[in-house]
Formats: structure tokens, sequence, C-alpha cells
């Protein structure tokens, strides 16, 4: 029905266009007017929102006149400006006629409805209870997908039950069913007033009938005054349903009432549910862990025992994304070894996993993880080397690609190390060594390590294919001649080699440019064939008189 009212997207429409689309979008806005006696609210605000934006962009003054009529009837509609007031995320709160010329005002807008929700509540009393009761449970059947439509609605229910602690209690009581997506709010105006210990004794009781578990959970975060008798029959329901979604709350409340006072919490609370979700393989906690400002002095304060309830539980990440190496950070400062060894068990059950779906056990790069851990060259080195099987064609993508994260660019204490297997002349070390090679693009900081490998190899042995390719990679390459160029760098970056005092050395580079020669002539080849197969095609462009000048 709003497609006859939109003008096309041109400037300039003709005038008999025009009057169509006039004509049509009065009739629509009729239409919407003949709805407000009888709609719900949330329809209506829906039809304030599309009547003002016709109004914005109306192509005739009698589109505007028929826009303001809608207006004008909800000005006197005191019982939507309430809903607008309390729930209306996408209401109109300037006057139309500012708001065209000035643009909305987020700020007093949030001031004013942030004030309103707090009279309200204030104006509530047992003579007008009857009245705001229906209001409420009217308001709360507004259907949302998204938290932000109710922030104003949860400041009002919060204060209203701190006013009028005896009304709101019964109101939770007698009208649970309908207001359940909003007790928590409600929970939490009751729980700083006089009727805590009644409030509680409603809890207890719907813990044990297995109600509200998730929402009684909830009234808990980043809250001063908790009850750790509450949270631990909350945990011991959880983990006997296997109540993931209490499970993940719980970890939340842990992590954000965090502090020296609550350190209990950790043990208690914390380490438990975390313990429990990695018995049922989720680890999605995480999410609600990752960002909080808590989290790396909780996580440098756990025992041994609690570092390894979290890595245990990180195994089950999908992916080592920004979110897990945020936990992963801290706990490599305390132990790189451990962490080191926590990539090791996620490539051992990488193919368990990956009968679920997707299961990376070594990320394709580290956002700031390898900070922490090239700080220890040679333990990486040595614990990876540890898992090294030559028979294993996927080692070079996956414990191989591991030092390549950790150390994205040679420093030279990990040269240092690879450079130390290369000198005891074992054939399994030389190996373990090209398969991290192999996952660079041939950058020059290789060739140390490289000459060394050349050094001591036999002219006929197969791993010095293995050389040619962690040499030879280019990594992107851009245009027709990419690769005609790469190659040639490659082949003015080993002519040091050919002077080289080992004549294995020499024989090896020789062979090299030889070869990348014979793969410069292929190439290039392909590319002008290319580009004469697109002439043919496409045909040639004549060059502009600038162009045939220069």
């Amino acid at each position: 029905m709003l497609s006859a009212t939109r003008t096309p997207t041109q400037e300039d429409i003709a005038d008999d266009l025009r009057e169509i689309i006039s004509s049509n979008t009065v009739l629509v806005l009729h239409f919407f007017k003949s709805l407000l006696p009888h709609e719900k609210l949330q329809l209506v605000q829906k039809i304030e929102h599309d009547s003002f934006w016709l109004f914005y962009h109306a192509p005739t003054e009698e589109v505007k006149s028929a826009a303001l009529e809608i207006r004008d009837i909800l000005e006197l509609d005191q019982e939507y400006k309430i809903y607008k007031d309390l729930i209306g995320f996408e209401g109109i709160f300037e006057d139309w006629q500012d708001r065209l010329e000035e643009g909305p005002d987020f700020g007093a807008i949030e001031s004013h409805r942030s004030a309103k929700a707090l009279d309200y509540a204030a104006g509530i009393n047992a003579g007008n209870w009857d009245e705001w009761r229906s209001r409420i449970i009217r308001f709360a059947e507004t259907d949302s997908n998204d938290l932000a439509t109710f922030p104003n609605f949860y400041k009002f229910l919060e204060q209203f039950a701190k006013n009028s602690p005896q009304i709101a209690l019964g109101f939770l009581r007698e009208n649970l069913e309908e207001m359940r997506s909003f007790i928590i709010p409600l929970m939490r105006g009751l729980w700083g007033g006089p009727l805590k210990g009644e409030l509680r004794e409603w809890m207890e009781k719907q813990i044990d009938a297995d109600q509200d578990q998730f929402a009684i959970a909830k009234l808990f975060y980043s809250n001063e005054d908790l009850d750790e008798k509450i949270l631990a029959m909350l945990l011991q329901e959880a983990v006997a349903n296997e109540d993931r979604a209490v499970l993940i709350t719980l970890v939340s409340v842990a992590a954000s009432n965090y502090s020296e006072k609550n350190k209990g919490l950790v043990e208690s609370i914390f380490l438990p549910a975390v313990t429990a979700l990695t018995e049922l393989r989720d680890p999605r906690w995480i999410h609600e862990f990752w960002y909080r400002r808590e989290r790396a002095q909780l996580i440098q304060n756990l025992s041994e025992e609690g570092q390894e309830i979290l890595l245990r539980s990180l195994v089950f990440v999908k992916e080592i994304d920004y979110q897990a190496e945020e936990l992963l950070i801290p706990l490599a400062t305390i132990n790189p070894e451990r962490v080191i060894n926590f990539f090791g068990e996620r490539i051992s059950v990488e193919n368990e996993m990956r009968v679920d779906g997707r299961y990376d056990a070594i990320p394709f790069s580290f956002h700031k993880l390898q900070n922490a851990l090239a700080e220890h060259p040679a333990l990486a080195v040595d614990t990876v080397r540890a898992w090294f099987d030559d028979d294993d064609p996927l080692f070079e993508f996956r414990g191989a690609r591991l030092l390549r994260n950790i150390f994205p660019k040679f420093s030279d204490a990990f040269e240092k190390r690879l450079l130390a297997l290369v000198e005891t002349g074992n054939r399994e070390d030389m190996a373990f060594v090209l398969s991290v090679l192999r996952n660079y693009e041939g950058e020059t900081f290789l060739h140390q390590v490289c000459r060394e490998i050349v050094a001591r190899l036999p002219k006929d042995d197969d791993l010095l294919t293995r050389v040619y390719i962690a040499l030879q990679a280019t990594g992107v390459v851009t245009g027709e001649f990419g690769f005609v160029e790469a190659y040639e760098r490659r082949i003015d970056e080993i002519r040091p080699w050919l002077s080289d005092e080992a004549a294995t050395v020499r024989a090896f580079a020789a062979d090299y440019v030889e070869s990348l020669g014979k793969r410069i002539e292929v190439e290039r080849r392909r590319a002008e064939e290319q580009i004469a197969l697109r002439k043919h095609t496409l045909g040639v462009r004549e060059p502009s008189d600038k162009e045939a000048k220069e």
C-alpha cells in the first residue's frame, strides 16, 4: 500500500504523476485515520510514524494537510501519549514542523521520556491502581524482538515497585502470566525495599517449581545486594535441568559482581556453571563474559584448576575469534605453555568436532594473542615440534600455522630457534621447519633458514622441493603480469646465493633461477594470450586525444 505513496527517485517528475501520487497518499492517510479509534496502540504508533514520514516527503500541500489531521487527533489521545512515553520507540515526540526544519533532538527526547516514566510511577496509588493495572498489562502485550523498545517501560516498572511495593508485589503474584516478560524490573524495585523478605519467599517457590529461574538469575546482574543462597539454588536446578540459559546467566552474574568482596563467587558460581556448560559442549558463556572490565582480573586470579576449566570449555568454541582471544590473552600471560598446548587439544578433536559442522582448530590469524605468546619462541617452537608428524599432510595448516600466527614476522629469537633445529642435521627437524616456512609468502627473512637447510642436504633430496615452494610463494599479486613481476623479484632476491661459499647452495640457486625463468616465460605468454583474447572479444578502445599525446 505504501508503495503507492512513493515518488520516483529522480528530482523532476511530471505534474500528472505528482498528482496521482498525491491522490494515492491522501487516500492512504484517510485509511490510517479511520483505524485510529479502534486499533491497538502499537499499530497507532506505527501509523504516527508512517504518517510523519509521508508528511516529511509530501509532494503536495494536500498530503501535508491529511497527515496533520492524524497528528492533531493523536495530540488529544492521552492514552496514546502515555504509551508513547513508556513504549513508543518509533513515536514522534517533537512538533512535526519543527522536526521537519531542525531534525530530531534525541537527547531531549530521552530526557523527556525518562522524566515522564518516573512521574507516571510516582502517580500510581490505591485509588487509580485498577486503571494502571489494565494499562500496564495492555502495554506489556507490545510485540518486539528488540529490547531497545522497552528501557523506559523497565525504568517505570522498577520505580513503581520502589514507590508502591505492596501494590507491586500483589501485581507480581496475581498477574504473573501477563507480566512474565517484565518481572525483572518489578523484582529489582522490590528487592531493595521493605518487602524483600516476602519477595525472596516467592522467588524460592518459583525456583522449586522450575519457574522464572532465568528472570530471577537476571535480578542479580550487577547487583550489590546478592543472595548467594538463591544463586546456589539456581545453580543446582540449572545443572540438574541442563538449563543452558540460566547457566550462562549465572556466569554473567558472577562476572558482573566480581570484586575483592565477592571473590567467592568464582568458586561457588562461575566455575561450576562453566563446568556444567562444558559438559554440555556449550561455550556460549564467553559472549556474556569477554567484554567485561572485570574479565582480566578474574582470570588472572584463577587457580591452576580454574584456568584448566576455562581452557577445557574453550576447546568447544567453533573458532578462536576476537572474543575468545580476550580470554586467552590473560591466560597466556600467566601460563603460555598451557595455552599453546590448548591449541594442540583443539587439533586433536578437530575431526570429531567437524561432524557437527564447521570447526577451525587454528584460526587463519590472531588479532592480539600473538603478542603474549611471541615472548616465548623456544617454548612455542619446541611444543609444536613435539606434535609434528611428517606423514600428516594437514600439519602445515594446523601446528605449523599456529607458529605462523604467533610469529607473523620473524623475530631474531624465533629465527634462532628454527636455525638450532636445522643445525641438528636431523631430517625430521628440517622437514618440520619447512612446514612452518611454507606458511609464509617467500619473504626475504626466510632466506637464512632456507640457506642453512640447503647447505645440509644432498642435491637430490626431495626436501629441496619444499624449499623451492617456500621461496617461490608470492602471496596476492595484481595485474596480468603480477606473477611475472613477482618471480622476477624472487630471482633478484636469490642472486647472492649464486656466489655462496657452499657448492650445494650455489647449485640450488642456479636451478632455482632457471626454474623461475621458465615459469616467467609461461606466465608472460599466458598473460599476453589473455590480453589478446579480451581484445578480440571486446574490441580495442581507441585512446583519447590526451592519451595519444601522452
